[in-house]
C-alpha cells in the first residue's frame, strides 16, 4: 500500500526490498521484525542499551491516550493537516517521533476520510513504540539517522513543527501494509 525510498544508514546507498529485508548493493541488510517494523538504528548510534521509551512507558502512554484526553487536540491537528494537504491525491507524510502511532493513525484516517490515499511513515527510536505502531496503517521505522529518511515527503511533522517539501522522483520501496 505505502511506498518510500530509504538510504542505508551505514554506507548511504539506496535500500531495496527483498521480501522482509531492506538491503543495499553493498550488502548491508535490515530485517523487518515479526511485529512489522524495520530498525535502521545502528548499534553505534545508541546512547543507551535500550534507546527510547521502555515497554511500560509505551503501554502507559497508550492507556492514557485511549482515554481521549488529547483527542480534541489530535482532531484539530488532523483537520489542519488535511487542509494543508488539500489537493494532493496521495500525500507522503513523515511523523518523526511517532511513539506508538496514536496521532499518526488518526491522521491517516483523517486524510483517508478527506478522499486522499496517504502514505505515512512513522519513526521512533523506541523499539517498543515501533512494535505498537506496526499494528497501525502506516510504515513504522526505528532510527534517528536523517540520511535514512525519505526525501520525497509532502509534510514532515516533528515536535509540533510542520514543513512542506517538494516531491521528487525516487526509487520506492513498497510495504505490505
Amino acid at each position: 500500500m505505502e511506498s518510500f525510498s530509504f538510504i542505508c544508514p551505514v554506507c548511504g546507498q539506496p535500500l531495496g526490498r527483498e521480501e522482509n529485508i531492506l538491503r543495499c548493493k553493498t550488502g548491508h541488510s535490515f530485517d523487518r521484525a515479526r511485529s512489522g517494523y524495520v530498525n535502521l538504528l545502528l548499534s553505534g548510534g545508541k546512547h543507551a542499551k535500550i534507546p527510547g521509551d521502555n515497554k511500560q512507558m509505551v503501554l502507559s502512554r497508550r492507556a492514557f491516550l485511549e482515554k481521549g484526553f488529547y483527542r480534541p487536540m489530535a482532531d484539530a491537528l488532523c483537520r489542519e493537516t488535511a487542509e494543508e494537504l488539500n489537493g494532493l491525491s496521495s500525500p507522503a507524510v513523515l511523523d518523526a517521533g511517532c511513539g506508538e502511532g496514536y496521532y499518526t493513525a488518526l491522521l491517516y484516517q483523517a486524510l483517508t476520510d478527506a478522499g486522499m490515499k496517504p502514505r505515512l511513515l512513522g519513526i521512533d527510536i523506541s523499539k517498543f513504540a515501533a512494535e505498537k505502531a506496526a499494528k497501525k496503517p502506516f510504515v513504522p521505522l526505528t532510527g534517528r539517522t536523517p540520511e535514512s529518511i525519505p526525501s520525497h515527503l509532502d509534510l514532515h511533522e516533528a515536535s509540533q513543527k510542520t514543513t512542506k517539501r517538494p516531491q521528487e522522483n525516487t526509487q520506492e520501496v513498497a510495504s505490505d501494509e
